[in-house]
């Protein structure tokens, strides 16, 4: 049966103060010393007596008187004497291993091993190094009591049988008692040296307990703020071993899924979160991870689904690591449950969506505003030109000529002597004459406003056709002419330009066709004409100049540039020109470029703003990407549409707005 005492362990010195985390860390090293001293002796002990046996069996096993032998009493004292010392320090390892006397019992045990072998072998002086072997074995406790117990053992040995027997230790009849007092100084020689070691070690020993302490209180506390850190993080915090087992799970977890921590520490992740139409492809890149260490989902910031605990599922935003724990890894997985996000940027889209939609009538409306401003234009001129018409009419000589003509018509036959001898009669030539002059102007006159009548209708029809082209179809790509465009837009904006005094230069270069939506970039160019008219609206004695051009480079998008001489842009502004509603107009909504810009980048193309700063004018640049060559052109049926638009998420209205 095995007895349980407390270790003794020896004093710590006071020049180094263990704390109390460190006190258990020195104790066990000191006691893990121990037991490997123990372990050497467990086994050098036995070893000792059989070498003993050996020994005594080998040189002198029997005693001779003349022709009669008996048993030398050398075997009788390496059997029992081995034996007796033997026996105490083995029991003492046994069953007291941890105790500070099974030190010094092991040392008187060695010491007088060493005596034994000494005696077998008739005091020869290579034995007695086998003291100072001993001695040196026994430092390996760290304990110079035992050191000095040994010593002790030794000098008493030396002195008593070199007095007494000196033939056993010495191999002499006589030796002197200084002799005995040198071999104890040799000894003691020694033991300084191995007490100083003994003290080194036991002080190193305190060192790198006191070490050991501060580093596992160190990592302690590191584990704790990494505990509280993950506890407290907004994330939901999920811990899986290689094994796809549960490992880690904060209270933000708890929140997440609705699972307790005591409820999943264990089980298996996939059947608890994750959705069951997603476990098998789960296992499958489980699988694959550990088989080539690669995986297509770490360290990337993932949207995914994941199960409550109700059986619903809920949208997720989740980065996963692997990290290498011995031959086995770790997965940890931070999630944060975006369903309020998702709710919020679809709220966030259908208001785009409905703004988007806003605009586009908007702007609708705006192109409608300025198709009827022409419209009224022209109406005022047709209502000039039927006025005149009306006039010349009324005021016709028309009637002057019935009058002679009834006057000839009552002379009945007479109508002869009628014209040669009455004085009325002799006048009707002339007076026809004067009616044929009248009438030729009334009819060049009526000629001329009918021609300007017909003309003026025949602008109304065609600009109320060019609207009704550009705006029945929106959200079609198809090819488009650079230079035709440009002259659309000029016709629903060209009353207005003259008559604030504009003068338009076009410099329109021949370029190939390009691709995009016809009523967007339309409205586009005609939101750059109004911004342009409203930023010359105050440029007085240095005249109003619009250059509208179309250019492009070999490989590059067609470029179409309207510039003004007007108030320009100053530097601050730039940057923020397209920005949602950004004005610098009283009565600006803010959205026009910025709706422009949208459209422009949904086309696959770009608006670009330039400007040498304030009164230096400004230049806005509309660039589109070529048609591609197999792409059908437009026909005079209406546009057609090839397979979509460069790269783009969804066709959005333009706005035509008052914007700078």
């Amino acid at each position: 049966m095995t007895q349980t005492t407390r270790p003794h362990t020896s004093p710590t010195p006071s020049a180094i103060a263990l704390s109390s985390d460190a006190e258990p860390i020195y104790r066990e090293r000191l006691l893990e010393r121990r037991r490997e001293a123990n372990a050497i002796f467990l086994w050098l002990l036995p070893a000792q007596w059989l070498f003993a046996l050996l020994l005594a069996f080998t040189v002198s096993p029997r005693a001779w008187a003349g022709l009669s032998s008996t048993v030398h009493p050398h075997v009788w004292a390496a059997l029992l004497g081995g034996g007796l010392i033997v026996s105490a320090p083995l029991a003492f390892i046994r069953w007291r291993p941890q105790d500070k006397i099974t030190g010094h019992v092991v040392a008187i045990a060695q010491m007088l091993f060493s005596a034994l072998l000494i005696h077998l072998t008739g005091g020869r002086l290579e034995t007695h190094f086998h003291v100072f072997g001993s001695l040196a074995i026994l430092a390996f406790y760290l304990d110079r009591s035992v050191l000095l117990t040994a010593t002790a053992v030794v000098v008493s040995d030396h002195l008593l049988r070199g007095l007494f027997y000196p033939e056993s230790v010495y191999g002499v009849s006589t030796a002197g008692w200084w002799r005995s007092l040198e071999h104890g100084g040799w000894v003691l020689f020694e033991v300084l040296f191995l007490v100083y070691f003994a003290h080194r070690t036991f002080r190193r020993t305190l060192r790198l307990a006191a070490e050991s302490a501060a580093s596992q209180q160190a990592l302690k506390e590191s584990e704790h703020r990494f505990r509280l850190v993950i506890e407290t993080a907004y994330d939901a915090y999920v811990a899986m071993d290689a094994d796809g087992l549960i490992a880690g799970w904060n209270e933000q977890a708890v929140k997440t899924f609705g699972w307790t921590s005591a409820e999943v520490m264990g089980e298996s992740l996939a059947d608890r979160i994750i959705p069951e139409r997603f476990r098998e492809a789960h296992r499958r890149g489980m699988a694959r991870f550990l088989q080539s260490r690669e995986g297509k989902v770490l360290n990337q910031r993932l949207e995914l689904f994941a199960l409550h605990r109700n059986g619903s599922e809920f949208p997720v935003e989740m980065t996963i690591s692997a990290v290498r724990c011995g031959e086995t890894y770790l997965f940890n997985a931070f999630l944060r449950d975006i369903t309020e996000r998702r709710e919020a940027a679809r709220q966030r889209e259908d208001m785009h969506r409905q703004l988007l939609e806003t605009s586009r009538q908007a702007g609708k409306a705006e192109v409608a505003v300025g198709v009827l401003h022409n419209v009224g234009n022209v109406l005022n001129s047709v209502n000039v030109s039927a006025g005149m018409i009306h006039d010349t009419v009324r005021n016709s000589k028309v009637a002057a000529l019935g009058e002679v003509v009834e006057l000839l018509r009552s002379q009945d036959g007479g109508l002869a002597e009628f014209l040669a001898n009455d004085p009325r009669g002799r006048l009707i030539p002339d007076l026809l004459g004067r009616l044929t002059d009248s009438l030729r102007a009334e009819q060049t006159r009526l000629t001329s406003e009918a021609s300007s009548l017909v003309s003026h209708i025949g602008h109304i029809r065609e600009t109320v056709s060019l609207q009704q082209s550009h705006g029945s179809i929106s959200g079609v790509a198809e090819k488009l002419a650079a230079a035709q465009l440009i002259e659309d837009a000029l016709k629903l904006e060209g009353s207005a330009m003259v008559r604030h005094g504009i003068n338009v230069q076009r410099e329109l270069e021949p370029v190939p066709p390009m691709i995009g939506d016809r009523h967007k970039t339309l409205q586009i160019l005609v939101n750059l004409l109004r911004n342009a008219k409203q930023a010359m609206a105050t440029n007085g004695a240095r005249g109003k100049q619009l250059t509208l051009q179309v250019r492009h480079a070999e490989g590059g998008p067609v470029r179409m540039i309207v510039r003004d001489n007007g108030t320009g842009i100053p530097a601050e502004n730039l940057s923020r020109i397209f920005n949602h509603g950004f004005t610098t107009k009283p009565s600006g909504h803010g959205f026009g470029l910025h709706i422009s810009a949208l459209a422009a980048r949904e086309m696959g193309g770009t608006l670009t703003a330039e400007s040498d700063g304030a009164e230096q004018g400004a230049s806005f640049t509309l660039e589109l990407p070529l048609a591609p060559a197999e792409a059908p052109r437009p026909t005079n049926g209406g546009p057609v549409a090839p397979p979509s638009f460069p790269p783009s998420v969804s066709p959005t209205p333009v706005l035509t707005a008052n914007e700078p």
